[in-house]
């Protein structure tokens, strides 16, 4: 999935260099980032629903995400519903 504009300017911002494999460093995205591509795939690709749905209910866990913002980007999809289900999952 590819960003661009103000969302990929967003994106950049919030880039943490982590080690990665080999000793390199590796541009991180926020969880919410990576959360906000995974939800624009289930939009464009319902069949992936359930396998994101998890990947995104990990990612919801960690440490510090931004449950609002998370919301915002399933309302904005259309499928609120989806992290309605989720949360009370959660």
């Amino acid at each position: 999935m590819s960003v661009r504009g103000e969302t990929a300017e967003r994106v950049f911002a919030g880039v943490r260099r982590l080690p990665g494999p080999g000793g390199a460093t590796i541009g991180v995205p926020r969880p919410e980032h990576l959360i906000a591509m995974k939800v624009r795939a289930m939009a464009v690709a319902p069949e992936r629903t359930w396998q994101d749905l998890a990947d995104v209910g990990y990612l919801v866990g960690l440490d510090g995400v931004d449950r609002d913002e998370v919301r915002g980007y399933f309302e904005r999809a259309g499928l609120g519903d989806r992290w309605r289900e989720l949360e009370s999952a959660l």
